[in-house]
């Protein structure tokens, strides 16, 4: 039963990272425009390369959500991607943004809230959840 519970909230969560990439993907070119705009990387070609890779990622960790394989690569991949974009979040706390991908508005809002930083936060911890359950079981 335990084990149930796990694969449905892995399988909910990782339509949530689904939902967030897709939009993404669908948006590339603003939710690059949505990074330029947090300053993160001066160098453009380089913040291409890395908003491109940051959707791959994100891509990939539905895949390890939703079809159960490898729990140490999602986790790495889960934990990876939360934190920065709870970094990013945190240090642009406040800031109002004029380009904004709408891409799930909770990786890249046009106001950075602490709610934003919360639910971002509650993301990261659900992976640690389900990481340390599927190593239990």
């Amino acid at each position: 039963m335990k084990m149930i519970l796990i694969n449905i909230f892995k399988i909910l969560l990782g339509i949530i990272f689904l939902k967030s990439s897709v939009i993404k993907t669908k948006k590339p070119y603003q939710f690059y425009k949505a990074f330029e705009d947090y300053k993160f990387l001066k160098n453009s070609k380089l913040l291409l390369i890395f908003t491109t890779l940051l959707i791959v990622l994100e891509q990939l960790l539905c895949i390890f959500l939703i079809i159960p394989s490898k729990p140490i690569i999602f986790f790495s991949l889960g934990v990876l991607v939360q934190l920065f974009y709870i970094l990013l979040l945190f240090l642009n706390l406040g800031r109002d943004f004029k380009n904004n991908c709408e891409c799930f508005s909770l990786n890249a809002p046009a106001v950075v809230t602490g709610r934003n930083i919360s639910i971002n936060i509650f993301l990261l911890i659900s992976i640690f959840i389900i990481y340390g359950c599927l190593i239990r079981y």
